[in-house]
């Protein structure tokens, strides 16, 4: 049976969430951050899983019944399910993804000389560098705020690099709970890229929050593999995207 998640159920969702670090404490930060303002994020306990969607798209970390699970995310209009192995009926998998940790690396990518790290920018450049690139899948306002909500509570930190005063490069950790941080949205803008702006950003966050004592993960494609091992990290496990059959 799959219910929506309440106050009273919340332990519950948290304690699947932890059965997968790195999309769990995505699940997990966010599910205690907005579990009663459920307007962009909305969660929902399986008997066996933790399920959160947004926007189009759905994350799911343990299992649940197949026929079930189809059955609510057509009819709360979700395309895409991410997921380890769990296939709601008439659905097909997409796409095969990765989950990596960093390890650190003896080589460590340097920045170009007249670029810098800004370790604090503002939450709404940061959105809008997003948004330039059409990577972060929600609402301006909605990623505004639930940024702000989880750097107000210490739950993410999110860096970017500088240019002449200008952002060309971001990557944040969108959920620090549990002794993990979860690594994502990471952006380079085209004119920037291939010059080991984006390695080097990725390897000093990851290095810097590896010495606060967290395990940070991240989820990425095949092609951005080799990217992310030049910054320190390495493969540890497969996840997939199952969107609805034709």
């Amino acid at each position: 049976m799959i219910s929506a998640l309440k106050k009273e159920t919340l332990e519950q969702y948290i304690s699947i969430a932890r059965t997968s670090p790195g999309i769990g404490t995505l699940l997990e930060v966010n599910s205690w951050l907005f579990v009663e303002k459920q307007n962009w994020l909305h969660f929902y306990l399986c008997e066996e899983g933790a399920l959160m969607l947004r926007g189009r798209d759905a994350f799911l970390v343990g299992g649940a019944e197949s026929e079930e699970l189809a059955c609510l995310l057509e009819f709360l209009g979700i395309e895409r399910l991410l997921s380890k192995n769990t296939v709601p009926w008439g659905w097909k998998k997409q796409r095969t993804m990765y989950q990596m940790e960093y390890i650190g690396s003896e080589f460590v990518p340097h920045l170009p000389q007249g670029i810098e790290i800004d370790v604090s920018p503002s939450a709404m450049d940061v959105v809008k560098l997003l948004e330039s690139e059409g990577i972060s899948g929600r609402n301006t306002e909605d990623f505004y705020s639930e940024l702000c909500t989880k750097r107000n509570h210490s739950f993410a930190t999110v860096w970017a690099v500088t240019m002449e005063q200008k952002f060309v490069a971001t990557a944040g950790a969108y959920a620090i709970a549990n002794g993990w941080a979860y690594l994502a949205e990471v952006v380079t803008l085209p004119e920037f890229r291939n010059k080991g702006i984006g390695s080097a950003l990725c390897g000093a966050l990851g290095k810097e929050l590896h010495r606060q004592g967290n395990k940070v993960a991240l989820l990425c494609s095949t092609e951005k593999e080799e990217f992310y091992k030049r910054a320190g990290f390495v493969t540890k496990e497969k996840w997939c995207i199952t969107c609805k059959g034709e």
